[in-house]
């Protein structure tokens, strides 16, 4: 349960701050439907699966049997893709979040070595490692992520048992969060709905709970290792006693993460225990914010909740999410070495050394390795300020004296033509940052602000970056989403707003 599991656990570690950030102080509201739906939907489909597969091949075996032919096996590679990506991304992605928060720590950046504080080296390290765990057996694997879960876990527990009673036992706070959301507060930014109401405010979750992100990937890889689970004690490939168990193991890690859902939304998305502008990412990121829990483990919180919570406790949380992050991906590994074999050879779609275990950890490690590499282990496209703000001026050769205020533009709904972008600012140090949401034109926002912000002085210099590409692809990647050739447009439209030169902002490409 554990192996299966700690992806599936680890998402505690994120998952109150982005139900906040979804939902608002409707979180506890909609984590509930989460939590039904997981219950009542999800769980009793596994549970299925795996009275359909004692074999070990999963809900893609079992589509697989439902064609013939080239249909099944185009179906199957197709499906398999799609698992494989799911696995690959999960991997990297909580190897690059794990070393993230490991070269933040005070501690580790002053004893490690400077080539060993950069998130790429790091997430690199913790792939090799977790391949070397593979290497050495699957019962070491099982030993470290049994350890890893219960620790982390009991940590869990225990930090939202105390937020859980300290509500409890300080009765003015609860009603206070229901008078709330019965009044319609709900620190949202766009409710579906603008009328009041407790039953408002279930509709309103109702509508929104798909925001809260959670990771199912350990139902999917609890039923692919269905034939390692023993049945019996006197058969141990006991059909009927490996469903029993594998059902068990499926219950148990749904009931716990039940649990601790409910539980942590409560302590964490109320605005009681975590004041709402610690959740908020804008116009300051808030000390909370992709930290909820840790927050309250490290006595941040403005409530005395628990004498134990304190620097010293908070470490100790930081370390066992630090390290389940980075053992997270041990469930995709182990869903890809139980997945792969099962089709690709018989398919001839890989070698016969694809269905050897030590080859294939191999195999997945370096893919691994490359996939970080080539990301940067990050997400794509994401670069911090300084790093866009020195690219800018070496290439535009702008002085340091030269003030520069960076502009970001998000979508809303590209269908509603009629849209009012929400705009923001914020200072970070001596960096101005302009926010624009809601938005269906990144050009007509941009050419707006530009035009807005010349008014009182001398014309902007609106920079961007250049497009590579040919002119025809940028136009029709331009027309099909939106991006790609934005500078012409934002030209055109200031061209076409502003006749006089003198007044009108300068865009420059390079």
């Amino acid at each position: 349960m554990c192996l299966c599991g700690v992806d599936y656990f680890s998402t505690l570690g994120y998952q109150p701050s982005i139900a906040f950030e979804g939902a608002g102080t409707l979180a506890p509201i909609a984590t509930l439907v989460l939590v039904l739906v997981t219950l009542l939907g999800a769980l009793p489909i596994y549970c299925h699966v795996a009275g359909e597969t004692p074999d070990g091949v999963g809900s893609v075996g079992m589509i697989e049997r439902m064609f013939s032919g080239w249909a099944s096996k185009i179906a199957v590679l197709v499906l398999v893709g799609f698992a494989a990506t799911d696995f690959v991304i999960t991997k990297t992605l909580s190897a690059a979040d794990a070393a993230a928060h490991l070269i933040s720590n005070p501690l580790y950046a002053g004893t490690m070595p400077g080539w060993m504080q950069g998130q790429m080296a790091v997430a690199m390290f913790l792939l090799v490692l977790l391949g070397g765990m593979f290497l050495k057996g699957y019962d070491e694997v099982v030993g470290v992520a049994t350890a890893l879960v219960v620790a982390y876990i009991g940590l869990t527990a225990f930090i939202v048992g105390m937020g859980v009673w300290y509500l409890v036992s300080h009765p003015t706070l609860l009603p206070h969060w229901i008078g709330e959301i019965s009044a319609g507060r709900y620190h949202l930014e766009h409710a579906p709905i603008s009328r009041t109401g407790p039953w408002v405010a279930i509709a309103i979750a109702c509508l929104i709970f798909l925001k809260l992100a959670l990771g199912m990937s350990g139902f999917e890889t609890g039923v692919l290792h269905i034939h390692l689970v023993r049945g019996t004690t006197d058969d141990p490939a006991d059909v009927a006693g490996r469903i029993r168990h594998t059902r068990m193991l499926l219950v148990t890690a749904a009931l716990i993460m039940s649990v601790l859902l409910l539980g942590s939304s409560l302590v964490t998305g109320t605005d009681t225990l975590i004041p709402a502008e610690e959740l908020r990412l804008e116009p300051v990121k808030g000390k909370a914010m992709d930290r909820a829990l840790a927050y309250i483990a490290h006595g941040e919180s403005p409530h005395a909740i628990c004498p134990l919570f304190g620097r010293v406790f908070g470490t100790i949380y930081d370390v066992s999410t630090i390290l389940i992050l980075w053992f997270a991906g041990a469930s995709a590994m182990a869903g890809l070495l139980n997945m792969v074999p099962r089709y690709l050879p018989r398919y001839g779609m890989a070698p016969e050394w694809a269905a050897a275990y030590r080859p294939l950890v191999i195999a997945f490690t370096v893919i691994n390795l490359v996939v970080t590499w080539c990301f940067r282990a990050d997400r794509p496209g994401h670069r911090t300020l300084d790093e866009k703000e020195a690219e800018v001026r070496r290439k535009h050769r702008i002085p340091a004296n030269v003030p520069l205020v960076f502009l970001e533009v998000h979508y809303g709904d590209t269908s509603e033509f009629h849209n009012a972008p929400i705009i923001s600012a914020k200072q970070e140090g001596d960096r101005f940052i302009i926010v624009a949401r809601d938005v269906v034109s990144v050009s007509h926002t941009i050419a707006q602000i530009a035009i807005e912000m010349s008014k009182s002085g001398t014309p902007l210099d609106i920079v961007f970056g250049w497009s590579l590409g040919s002119a025809l692809w940028l136009a029709t990647e331009f027309l099909l989403f939106g991006q790609g050739d934005v500078p012409n447009s934002v030209f055109a439209l200031l061209q076409k707003a502003v006749p006089n030169p003198a007044l009108r902002p300068t865009v420059l490409v390079g």
